[in-house]
């Protein structure tokens, strides 16, 4: 099983990255980030399974990076979790464009072509899936405070990019997470929710997809949430 993962510098990426690089089932883990200096543990530690990519994957330019990495591979695996929580003004009327831009090349754009990159390896594997971190603040349903703009159109844009890709690609198994609401520098240290629940019950929910889920929204404890 070989995976691709990106955002791996901390938080729930890299609670992502060391939980698969010790399952024997997995051959290879591609790890993708903007700051490799942070992995060079596990560099030393896994020098054969672990493959390092530099690149910003809001930018397509750089996700050429990933595309020639896996030229040759076949990709069972890809997790998009790179993201970001845009600091915002609380008033509507004091939002500033570069917070609303800020979150949508973050949270948006880096799902979109990173999946671009992997696709041709991805259509090699006999039960491909591609699973993007998304939030329940994503749900328009769910949405009874309002505020954070930013963060929760992008959210909701990151859920529909995932829905309509499904559709035009029903061989690949494609959903959205909410990972909770967990003990990262995102989330901050009031959070219930610690790294490795999130990440255990999320690699737990991906073991277990099937392809008639695809296009779904799930929380880290495999239970569906609405739009």
């Amino acid at each position: 099983m070989n995976i691709l993962i990106t955002g791996c510098s901390r938080g729930i990426g890299r609670g992502f990255l060391e939980t698969y690089l010790i399952k024997n089932e997995v051959n290879k883990v591609f790890a993708v980030t903007t700051n490799a200096q942070k992995l060079k543990d596990l560099q030393v530690k896994f020098p054969e399974k672990l493959s390092i990519i530099s690149a910003q994957v809001s930018k397509p330019t750089e996700c050429e990076k990933i595309k020639a990495t896996l030229s040759n591979q076949t990709l069972d695996l890809l997790v998009n979790c790179a993201g970001i929580a845009p600091s915002e003004s609380d008033h509507f009327s004091e939002i500033k464009v570069s917070s609303l831009q800020e979150s949508f090349e973050v949270n948006v754009y880096s799902a979109f072509f990173t999946t671009q990159a992997c696709l041709p390896a991805l259509q090699k594997s006999k039960d491909a899936k591609v699973v993007s971190m998304s939030s329940l603040m994503g749900s328009i349903e769910d949405n009874t405070s309002g505020g954070s703009y930013s963060y929760r159109m992008a959210k909701a844009a990151l859920n529909m990019f995932n829905k309509s890709f499904s559709v035009d690609h029903p061989k690949v198994t494609a959903i959205v997470l909410h990972p909770g609401w967990v003990k990262t520098e995102m989330g901050g240290s009031s959070a219930p929710t610690t790294i490795e629940q999130s990440v255990n019950g999320m690699v737990k929910v991906i073991s277990n997809l099937k392809l008639n889920q695809t296009g779904k929204f799930y929380d880290f404890e495999g239970d569906a949430i609405a739009w």
